[in-house]
């Protein structure tokens, strides 16, 4: 039988009876509580360096932000020695990093040192201030200490193993040194109407002691079964009998969440965890009763799930990522939501989320996140793992057809198909965590007005004009504007910037050059500020190390810039007016020619054109290394050389004219052999094949002679075996008689001469591969030695590589293989590496062909051979039941007698 075990239970649902209640009104209200709770301080520092999120201890100390709650400690910025006394004073503001880079995000100035504290508005010290580390949290994060309350209610003898929640208080504790995290479990049983008002009763007391306290963050986990059928919460037991009960969602609730209504609303943000059975979301009246509770205690934001069997433990990592950025960094939920999920990626795997806000109005905003995957999960939508129609188990292949997923089974009998498209109103969530202010939620907005106005032109009819808003438009103007006369300020700069000078352009530039060109007076203006803030005298010692630092330092538009200058500069080169080489050609020339042959041993033959100054049209001109052998250079002694340098190329392009001019077909036009089309190709060839049958050129060979031609290209003496009066090509009537020794090759170069259409020339292939199979003999007729049963043959020299490979395969093949086995192993066992032929498999070294394997052959050959020898007869008839009875009785006697010879021997 199956071995079975039984576990403690993780999901949480489960079913009860339901039950109603007849409470009084002032049940349903929580116990006067003795005071009311203060409003939390909005603003409060945190307690841990936002840069190293360390604490301070002894010597170190931390410094205060005036501007937000972040503080910074001093190992991590170094403060110039001696001035510690200084920042005792009064009027001395510190700003931290984070707000500093803010201001320069947000267009409070451009880039600029960090100075850290200020006097006045002005900087405290005449240096910038040193950071010694790097930023290991967003920009957007705190290490916030705020208090924290942590609220379980639990339904009694729950038997789920869920410790996340429990987990998540232990992970918050470092992060409050000092008190301010409390965190309590209770369990609540309230069956009946007695129990109702013990549970009050006991929130009341633990309300009291937390009232003395002030809570920024109020976080309530409800864990709870759910009846699966009619969507109620559980209870508690309503008799001493151990029997759950379930009422309505919003009874349940409220009686659940009443008494700790001061501390919720008296807290700056308040968190409800849903830990139950997903029929709480995905039944519609419970659902609707969930949604009615969230706005009567005003809960900032609401967590559920809607899986059917809820594993509340898998919720650990979202409730880490929960802990951590909400409470600790002080993200917004609905900012860092989609960040808490892909740190549980694994959660979405199990269930949906859904977020459920409530917003100005009083109104709740729900946010369903779907993991989703190409393959398991298309667009979040349920794939079964198994075909329902066939039974086939992840035999899925799909394709992705504008954003449609289409999944059909790979059982071709079945096909059973799905499509999943994109849901409505649905996006993609972008990876991290995406602030207002993000390069990424810009991109949004954009892409959301974009498509509002391409919504409203659709809806418009033709003669009207979609209106924009007057503030789109100054700012689309505005944008416009800044690009048109950057555009133009760059032009002018490249233009008054552009060197004259020949000289400098002797190499290829390099962005450094150029830049220092672009944008010489930037670059000087940086080096001055610089030097007046360094106090340095030698201006010339420090120049070059500024320029560099304002390079390496460019906006990317600057950079750009730099990028298309340098490349139009090295394209046009020098000016062409100061271009020097109609003055110093010659000179030029003879200095590059004599390095060539200093060097390198060459002799050098240069034709150079130039413009001339006069005419200003292109002149030829020649020139040569100095002669070794010779007393008169190459452009002297040969008569015309200067004539022919200056029209030979068009005696060239008249002469190409007339000994190639039957190449192309009339009006035929030449393009690129890669965008030809199969008409041209066909037309180009049967012209040449028309020019070679007339004997005329089609290609000339210059100064070729025998040597070059290929060996295989050679002339050969064949045997003729057709005679001129043989051809029928000129004849009308058949011929009286033909050759009865037609050879099998001209047999069918005969047959693929009668056309040039494709299908045809395909079926003479087919017809002559048939042949050669039709002729092809027995192997044992060409094979001599082997047996008689090994009567068929392979086309191959040698066996595909999965017999090699495969051992099982090639036991499987042994009664059909034996034959070509025989050959195959004198192969492998002759193969030498050195003497191997360039076509030998790569394979055959490491094959299974060993020498063991051909004496298992001979075995089995000769296993064969007996059974052969005892089924027929020595005339190699078949045997008769009594030849074969005396055959083995024989055996049986000869058997005997060598027993009786052994043991003589013996005694």
């Amino acid at each position: 039988m199956v071995k079975t075990l039984q576990t403690c239970k993780k999901s949480t649902g489960s079913t009860a009876p339901r039950i109603v209640l007849k409470l009084p009104s002032s049940t349903l209200e929580a116990p006067p509580s003795p005071a009311l709770m203060e409003v939390c301080d909005p603003f409060r520092h945190n307690e841990f360096c936002i840069v190293c999120q360390d604490g301070s201890v002894k010597e170190d100390c931390l410094f205060l932000c005036n501007a937000c709650p972040r503080v910074m400690c001093s190992h991590c910025i170094d403060i110039p020695s001696g001035t510690v006394h200084q920042l005792e004073a009064d009027d001395i503001t510190f700003l931290c990093i984070y707000c500093h880079v803010g201001k320069e995000q947000h267009g409070c100035g451009g880039y600029s040192p960090y100075f850290g504290f200020y006097q006045n508005d002005k900087p405290l010290f005449p240096s910038f201030l040193p950071i010694r580390t790097t930023l290991e949290v967003s920009l957007h994060s705190q290490l916030s200490s705020a208090p924290v309350l942590m609220l379980h209610l639990i339904l009694i003898d729950h038997d789920t193993t869920s410790g996340s929640f429990e987990l998540t208080a232990d992970f918050l504790r470092p992060y409050f040194p000092s008190g301010g995290l409390e965190f309590h479990t209770i369990a609540f049983d309230i069956g009946n109407d007695t129990k109702i008002m013990k549970y009050q009763l006991d929130a009341a007391c633990t309300i009291q002691s937390l009232l003395k306290s002030t809570w920024t963050h109020v976080v309530i986990a409800i864990t709870n079964h759910m009846d699966n059928d009619e969507g109620d919460l559980f209870m508690g037991y309503e008799t001493k009998k151990k029997t759950y009960v379930s009422v309505c969602v919003h009874t349940v609730l409220d009686i659940l969440l009443s008494p700790w209504d001061p501390l919720i609303h008296g807290a700056a943000e308040s968190y409800l965890w849903l830990l139950s059975y997903g029929a709480l979301i995905n039944k519609p009246t419970s659902f609707a009763c969930l949604q009615a509770a969230v706005i009567n205690h005003h809960m900032t934001a609401t967590i559920g799930f809607n899986t059917i069997r809820f594993q509340p433990t898998f919720t650990t990592h979202l409730l880490l990522a929960f802990a951590e950025l909400i409470l600790i960094e002080r993200f917004a939920i609905q900012v860092a939501f989609p960040d808490m999920l892909g740190q549980s990626y694994k959660l979405g795997c199990h269930s949906d989320m859904f977020l459920m806000m409530l917003n100005s109005s009083g109104s709740l905003t729900i946010t369903q996140y779907a993991w989703t995957h190409t393959e398991l999960c298309p667009w979040g939508q349920y794939l079964p793992v198994q075909c329902p129609q066939c039974g086939w188990i992840n035999a899925w292949r799909s394709v992705n057809v504008g954003k449609v997923y289409h999944f059909e089974c790979k059982n071709d009998a079945c096909r059973k198909g799905y499509s999943f498209s994109q849901p409505a109103n649905s996006r993609v969530l972008l990876p991290g965590i995406v602030t207002a202010d993000s390069p990424q939620a810009l991109k949004r907005i954009v892409k959301k007005i974009h498509k509002a106005i391409l919504e409203a032109q659709k809806e418009l009819e033709d003669e009207d004009v979609p209106q924009l808003p007057t503030s789109l438009k100054k700012e689309i103007k505005q944008y416009c504007s800044q690009i048109i006369a950057y555009k133009e300020e760059a032009e002018v700069r490249e233009a008054a910037s552009h060197p004259r000078e020949a000289s400098f352009y002797k190499k290829s530039l390099t962005k450094w050059d150029v830049t220092q060109r672009l944008f010489k007076e930037e670059i000087d203006k940086f080096d001055k500020a610089e030097q007046r803030r360094k106090g340095v005298q030698q201006s010339i010692k420090y120049q070059t190390g500024h320029a560099r630092e304002w390079f390496d330092n460019m906006s990317p538009s600057q950079q750009e810039e730099v990028k298309f200058t340098m490349t139009k500069w090295n394209r046009e080169g020098a000016p062409e007016e100061s271009q020097a080489v109609k003055n110093n050609l010659k000179k030029t020339l003879e200095d590059f020619s004599e390095q060539i042959w200093c060097t390198m041993g060459c002799q050098v033959v240069m034709f150079v054109s130039h413009k001339k100054k006069a005419s200003q049209i292109m002149s030829v001109s020649l020139h040569e290394t100095k002669p070794q052998n010779v007393k008169k250079r190459f452009s002297v002694s040969s008569n015309g050389i200067k004539e022919w340098t200056a029209t030979g190329f068009e005696s060239f392009a008249e002469w190409s004219k007339t000994e190639f001019c039957n190449m192309y077909p009339t009006a035929f036009v030449v393009k690129d052999p890669s965008h030809m089309k199969t008409e041209e190709v066909n037309h180009l060839w049967n012209h040449w094949e028309q020019n070679s049958a007339a004997n005329k050129k089609l290609v000339i060979f210059v100064k070729a002679k025998d040597g070059d031609v290929c060996a295989n290209m050679k002339k050969t003496d064949w045997l003729p075996s057709l005679n001129s009066s043989d051809f029928t090509e000129h004849r009308t009537q058949p011929a009286n008689t033909t050759p009865d020794d037609v050879s099998f090759n001209d047999q069918y170069t005969f047959l693929e001469s009668l056309s040039k259409n494709d299908n045809y020339l395909e079926l003479i292939d087919a017809t002559r591969d048939l042949a050669k199979l039709a002729k092809q003999k027995p192997t044992s007729e060409q094979n001599p030695d082997l047996p008689i049963w090994a009567n068929w043959s392979w086309g191959g020299s040698y066996l595909p590589e999965d017999v090699h490979v495969s051992y099982d395969t090639l036991k499987a093949s042994l009664d059909k293989l034996l034959g070509l086995l025989y050959r195959e192993s004198k192969s492998v066992i002759e193969y030498e590496e050195d003497e191997a032929d360039p076509n030998t498999p790569f394979y055959l070294p490491g094959s299974a062909f060993n020498l063991e394997f051909l004496v298992s052959l001979d075995q089995v050959v000769k296993h064969i051979e007996k059974l052969t020898k005892e089924a027929l007869g020595e005339d190699g008839n078949e045997v008769t039941k009594e030849e074969v009875v005396f055959t083995k009785e024989k055996e049986k006697e000869k058997q005997q007698e060598q027993e009786q010879e052994q043991e003589e021997q013996e005694e």
